[in-house]
């Protein structure tokens, strides 16, 4: 726990109970992506946190102020395509090496046109799929320090959330998905710029409680697919339209949550997770992939089976426990050097 102490003292002033949401956010997406929502345990839990994706547009709006456009281009590129390329890269190399040992297409397309493909039209790096949400995220913010000069951040939700719906009724394969997850990224990005000031209000934090609960024990928690813009499960029909305002209302329960937690304990390791969320996200997908080509073309074994979700989610625990040992030897190197 001291080496955790060391860490904290290393930073800036944060808002701690943000971090521990955002800790509590990417474990369970690192976990969702091991096929655990697929399981009866994992279906009760994705319906308390269907929002997971929402939320962290939501939590980059709630701390974004407007400031030159060159310079939050500049500031963007340096964090997030930065680190877009970076991974996109690794994760390329990983997906080269799988497909060299177990391609079932040509060189070609298994190499340049399927990565090509996916990249254009879904927004997605072979091997490293969470990529995507750098890329967004890139475009949101910059989009959004542009229109919020001139636009109501509420103006700007309501009609980006029209363009995702609209998108997701057409249907329109065509549609790059990068076009669909930005609308709606900016979307939660603008509720969580324009909630800045009003998250703690007690008559905000009754309603989207009530709201919530409505959302989950009544609607069964509508859920999306930000990437792909689209409800995997439509269980009324018109689940795209309830997933916006059940999503923030889940949004300002899980903080208000965290917020109030803190009175009793502070949760020091959701907090070190969720102030390194940046990492486990670019990184986690890495060995899943591999494990998942290992499972179905070595032993044979489907990666949705029991055993294999089981491995899957014995892989990640351990790729958590990876990441956190070097970022704590990391951080007290850097401490012991600063003392």
């Amino acid at each position: 726990m001291s080496l955790i102490k060391n860490f904290h003292v290393m930073q800036k002033e944060r808002v701690e109970h943000i971090d521990i949401a955002a800790g509590i956010m990417i474990l369970w997406m690192m976990i969702g992506h091991c096929g655990v929502p697929g399981t009866l345990y994992g279906q009760y839990l994705h319906r308390l946190l269907f929002f997971f994706m929402p939320w962290f547009f939501y939590k980059s709006g709630l701390f974004f102020s407007c400031s030159n456009v060159a310079e939050v281009a500049n500031r963007g590129g340096r964090k997030l395509l930065k680190s877009f390329a970076i991974w996109s890269i690794v994760g390329y190399v990983v997906y080269c090496a799988v497909q060299l040992i177990w391609r079932t297409t040509s060189l070609e397309e298994a190499l340049l046109m399927y990565p090509l493909r996916r990249m254009l039209y879904e927004n997605l790096i072979v091997c490293n799929g969470p990529c995507w949400f750098l890329l967004t995220l890139f475009f949101v913010i910059n989009i959004g320090n542009i229109l919020f000069r001139r636009v109501h951040p509420l103006v700007v939700a309501f009609f980006c959330f029209v363009i995702g719906y609209l998108i997701n009724l057409s249907q329109n394969e065509k549609i790059p998905d990068l076009i669909a997850n930005t609308a709606t990224g900016l979307c939660f990005f603008s509720m969580g710029y324009w909630m800045q000031k009003k998250e703690k209000n007690i008559w905000i934090i009754i309603a989207t409680i009530i709201g919530y609960l409505v959302a989950v024990l009544l609607f069964r928690s509508p859920f999306v697919d930000m990437r792909i813009n689209q409800c995997l499960i439509d269980r009324t029909g018109y689940d795209y339209l309830l997933w916006f305002p059940a999503c923030l209302c889940g949004i300002v329960v899980l903080n208000t949550i965290c917020d109030w937690s803190m009175k009793i304990y502070r949760f020091p390791i959701l907090k070190f997770i969720g102030v390194n969320a940046m990492l486990f996200y670019v990184v986690h997908d890495l060995p899943l992939y591999v494990t998942v080509n290992t499972l179905e073309n070595v032993f044979q074994i489907p990666a949705d089976s029991k055993f294999g979700i089981a491995y899957r989610t014995v892989v990640c625990l351990v790729t958590i426990l990876s990441i956190c040992g070097y970022l704590l030897i990391k951080n007290n190197i850097l401490y012991a050097k600063s003392k």
